[in-house]
């Protein structure tokens, strides 16, 4: 007789901060783009649609990339922390007010007497340092070189995505030292402070898509010489055994200790931690699954000794571990190649390996859409995929999908109509009438959300009926497309529009001069955003 119970809602508990989240379902980061040009503090448009989030039974909230340093930038309109992290300062007041709006819109909207309507899960803060993947548009000091592990640039393929890398990003600094490199690590752990004053839950570390902490795990760009703690020469860094469990992980893993012990140290025990790493970087000569599953092995297993107020407390470590994979040249994580990539895959493997259920737990973010495989992938036997789902598209699309749909016992989840939130763009679309016009080709297809399961089949392994694609050629910039048509729908969210699946990117620019936007972002922002959109587009018209 079919279980009733449902696994998505089912509650968890962190291994260190003890945090205890209410169901199974997370709301990833994704690229917000709402803050002025030039980044800072959180805007309305940001209370709006975490607002949305935090009453949509979320059981964890991780919002888009915060980065460190504000002169270091992934994108001219992302959040970031003051040079000066003094709680005591002006500075952290944006940041009180935005958690204290997503904490008053979860109380309005919980109903602790429905069953069906769990707590809002906690607001986790993902931190990141873009490395040599900051543009000349996105920082303060466009002619400086950015920091890196090594002076190596971004690799391409195709000429096209080659000139315009050459154009974009600059060869890093070649005379980064190894205490240099530290101070940039400390700041990880300043900020955690900061935040935590702030209200914030805790802080993801970002440490995959080929930003700074991922270039110092990668072949590809961390080409430090054995001198160097941060070397990838296996074998290298502390082993003393104080500061980690397991091993040979080298010294490319010496920056994720590092970060992990200045956080730990600057915030309080029940302060989550938690990491964000690639499975792989799809590119050739990078780091390759086996590399992969070595570097999630060692961290799920990593311990550093924790001194709070001058005493030490107890051996900690990271409290979830999301899985990712790519980078700016193969922009996988972006990638609208089918579902579960190759993430769930990797999981999988990884959690055959090293099963215990008292490391930290896997987030698996991919392109699950159907219920079968979201219930199979929590499935405990024989393996399961990974302990937490992670939704980034589907939370635009359906920003109460947790309660709406998903939180309810098993035979009581609804079936509906999820349209295919995949979008690419190829060079191809520059010169169709469709994309011209505003609507998008009709590759896309819907798929069904749907607890019916084949009785002749195994529920742990259904078949999850969709479309693949080849391999798009259009690399960073078609997926950046991608990335800006759902900017375009975050707007529309935060406007109280509803999610148009066939928006097209001309109707999205012209919708940035839209009066309710005004409210968001100042009119000299909203002429940036619009430039830079056409810039690309003109770019790619020509080539």
């Amino acid at each position: 007789m079919e279980s009733l119970e449902n696994p998505l809602e089912s509650s968890l508990r962190f291994p260190f901060s003890g945090y205890l989240l209410p169901n199974r379902l997370v709301k990833v980061a994704m690229a917000e783009c709402l803050t002025v040009f030039g980044g800072g503090p959180p805007t309305e448009g940001h209370h709006r649609i975490y607002r949305s989030w935090a009453r949509g039974g979320w059981g964890m909230i991780i919002s888009g990339n915060v980065q460190i340093d504000p002169d270091w930038l992934a994108t001219p309109w992302d959040l970031a922390v003051p040079r000066s992290l003094d709680p005591t300062s002006s500075s952290l007041a944006p940041w009180i007010s935005f958690v204290d709006s997503i904490s008053q819109a979860a109380s309005d909207d919980d109903d602790v007497d429905d069953p069906d309507c769990p707590s809002a899960g906690p607001l986790v803060i993902q931190l990141s340092h873009p490395g040599r993947q900051s543009p000349l548009f996105a920082r303060r000091k466009p002619l400086s070189s950015p920091l890196a592990p090594s002076p190596i640039p971004i690799s391409s393929e195709g000429l096209i995505n080659s000139i315009l890398n050459t154009l974009l990003f600059r060869t890093p600094r070649n005379d980064v030292s190894d205490e240099e490199i530290d101070d940039v690590l400390r700041r990880f752990g300043q900020t955690a402070r900061f935040l935590e004053e702030a209200g914030v839950k805790g802080v993801e570390i970002h440490a995959a898509h080929g930003y700074l902490l991922a270039q110092f795990l990668s072949p590809l760009s961390n080409k430090r010489p054995p001198s160097s703690i941060f070397s990838l020469q296996p074998g290298l860094g502390p082993d003393d055994g104080d500061d980690h469990v397991s091993g040979n992980g080298g010294g490319g893993l010496e920056v994720l200790r590092r970060v992990l012990r200045y956080v730990r140290e600057n915030t309080k025990r029940e302060f989550i931690v938690g990491i964000k790493m690639n499975c792989g970087d799809f590119v050739d000569g990078g780091l390759g699954e086996d590399e992969a599953i070595e570097q999630v092995i060692d961290v799920r297993q990593m311990l550093v000794r924790v001194c709070r107020e001058g005493k030490e407390e107890s051996k900690e470590g990271w409290d979830f571990v999301e899985l990712s994979g790519g980078n700016y040249t193969n922009p996988v994580f972006a990638s609208s190649s089918g579902p579960n990539i190759p993430f769930q895959s990797f999981s999988t493997r990884l959690l055959k390996i090293q099963p215990s259920p008292s490391l930290p737990p896997l987030l698996l973010s991919s392109s699950l859409r159907s219920v079968p495989s979201l219930l199979s992938a929590l499935h405990p036997a024989p393996s399961p995929s990974a302990h937490l789902l992670g939704f980034a598209r589907p939370s635009v699309a359906y920003p109460s999908l947790p309660k709406s749909h998903l939180l309810r016992k098993r035979k009581e989840i609804r079936e509906f109509e999820m349209p295919n939130l995949d979008h690419v763009y190829r060079w191809s679309d520059l010169f169709t009438l469709s994309f011209l016009t505003g609507r998008l080709s009709q590759r896309n297809h819907a798929i069904n959300i749907s607890t019916d399961i084949d009785s002749t089949s195994d529920e742990r392994t259904p078949e999850v009926k969709t479309k693949t694609r080849k391999k798009d050629s259009s690399g960073l910039i078609g997926a950046g497309l991608g990335t800006v048509w759902w900017t375009f729908q975050i707007n529309r969210l935060v406007n109280d529009r509803p999610f148009k699946p066939d928006l097209g990117i001309w109707e999205g620019v012209l919708y940035q001069f839209g009066p309710s936007v005004a409210s968001i972002r100042p009119s000299w922002s909203r002429w940036a955003f619009i430039g830079l959109v056409g810039f690309l587009a003109w770019w790619l018209g020509l080539t």
